[in-house]
C-alpha cells in the first residue's frame, strides 16, 4: 500500500540553466613535506615526505599544476619555503589560485608578555633550530595568510 506523498512522481525535463561564468585563472599547488629535521630537537616524522606526494598526486587529478618543486625534507629549508612565499608568487596572475600543502613540525607561542593573547603559530622548516633555539629561524604562519 502506497502513503500519500510517496511512490511514482511526474518528472518534467527542463532545461538545465547555464552556470553563471566565474574569473577562472590556472590552479596551482606547492608541497612542502620534512621527515628528518637537522636539529635533533625536532622528531623524526615518519609520513610528511609520503604526505606531501600524496598531496601531489591529489590535487593532480583536480587539475592542479605543480608550482615550483617539491620541497622535501633538506630541500624545505626555511629560504626556499619563504621564496616560495614571495618572490615565487609574483608569477601568479591575478585570477590564479595557489594551494601549499605543508607536512612536518609546526610549533605555536604566546608572547611572553601577553599570556592571555593569542598563540602564534609556526612552520618549521628543515633547517631550524629546536624548540628552545632562536624562533628567528622559524617561519611566521600569519605572515603567509
Amino acid at each position: 500500500m502506497r502513503q500519500p506523498g510517496f511512490g511514482h512522481r511526474d518528472v518534467v525535463e527542463t532545461e538545465a540553466r547555464a552556470l553563471p561564468r566565474l574569473a577562472s585563472g590556472r590552479l596551482y599547488v606547492a608541497v612542502a613535506g620534512i621527515d628528518r629535521y637537522r636539529d635533533r630537537g625536532w622528531s623524526r616524522l615518519h609520513n610528511a615526505v609520503g604526505d606531501a606526494r600524496g598531496a601531489l598526486e591529489a590535487f593532480d587529478k583536480l587539475g592542479f599544476e605543480l608550482f615550483g618543486t617539491p620541497l622535501l625534507d633538506e630541500a624545505a629549508t626555511g629560504e626556499a619555503l619563504h621564496y616560495l612565499v614571495t618572490d615565487e608568487l609574483m608569477r601568479l596572475d591575478t585570477n590564479d589560485s595557489l594551494v601549499v600543502f605543508f607536512a612536518g613540525h609546526g610549533h605555536t607561542l604566546r608572547p611572553a608578555f601577553d599570556d592571555k593573547g593569542p598563540r602564534r603559530g609556526y612552520l618549521i622548516p628543515v633547517d631550524a633550530e629546536g624548540p628552545e633555539g632562536n624562533i628567528g629561524t622559524w617561519l611566521k604562519l600569519d605572515s603567509w595568510l
